[in-house]
């Protein structure tokens, strides 16, 4: 799952030509759209149905184009739900997209078919795809990191083997590890890695150097 924190998003009550430019700006070709909060997802926009929306329109973007009525009605998902039992979902539905909710209904990410079968053959690359961001490697070997970056995407950056078990962002494993809300300049050593607390925010961390231990670190 991608979480949340991590998931392009468009506002449905956005002016037309701000979200051309969003959609433009994304190298994603399905983005859940919104009303009001995020929580509240009102349809997931497609950028082909964008596209022939435009056609139809003679290859303009008239600004009473409502862009909820282009889009699909978003599918929800328990977050329970395996990852076999939701590739077979995939299959019957013909869809690629699904939005994981909690037991309480609360938005947490979305996982695709594509994330799925790169759990199982390892990374599936096209010409889209980008750089982990929030992802910075520095001259010394360490990498600074900001704390809602996914192990996940960690992993297959830097063929790493953090465990993502407990914890979904590099942050939380922190937190998960050091059983307590760390202060601005804390390390800790664990999982063959030197953790380095840069910056936080309230009880959130929000940056933090990486080194690995068989390297030496100017931290």
């Amino acid at each position: 799952m991608t979480h949340r924190r991590n998931v392009r998003m468009l506002d449905a009550d956005a002016p037309l030509s701000d979200l051309l430019e969003q959609v433009l700006d994304s190298p994603f070709t399905r983005l859940p759209l919104y009303k009001g909060e995020s929580d509240n997802i009102v349809g997931v926009l497609h950028v082909k149905a964008l596209l022939r929306a435009i056609r139809a329109h003679g290859g303009s973007a008239p600004e009473d184009l409502k862009i909820v009525e282009i889009a699909n009605v978003p599918w929800f998902i328990p977050d329970a739900t395996t990852l076999l039992d939701q590739m077979q979902a995939f299959r019957e539905r013909r869809e690629h997209f699904a939005l994981v909710v909690d037991e309480y209904g609360s938005f947490m990410g979305v996982v695709t078919l594509e994330d799925i079968l790169e759990e199982i053959v390892g990374d599936i690359l096209d010409e889209h795809d980008v750089a982990v961001a929030g992802v910075r490697v520095q001259p010394d070997g360490s990498t600074v990191v900001n704390g809602t970056v996914t192990i996940r995407d960690l992993n297959r950056e830097f063929a790493w083997n953090l465990p993502d078990e407990e914890a979904s962002t590099i942050a939380g494993l922190v937190l998960h590890e050091a059983r307590r809300i760390p202060e601005v300049g804390q390390e800790f050593v664990f999982h063959g890695f030197r953790f380095r607390i840069l910056r936080r925010q309230r009880n959130q961390i929000t940056l933090l150097r990486l080194s690995p231990l068989d390297k030496p670190s100017n931290a």
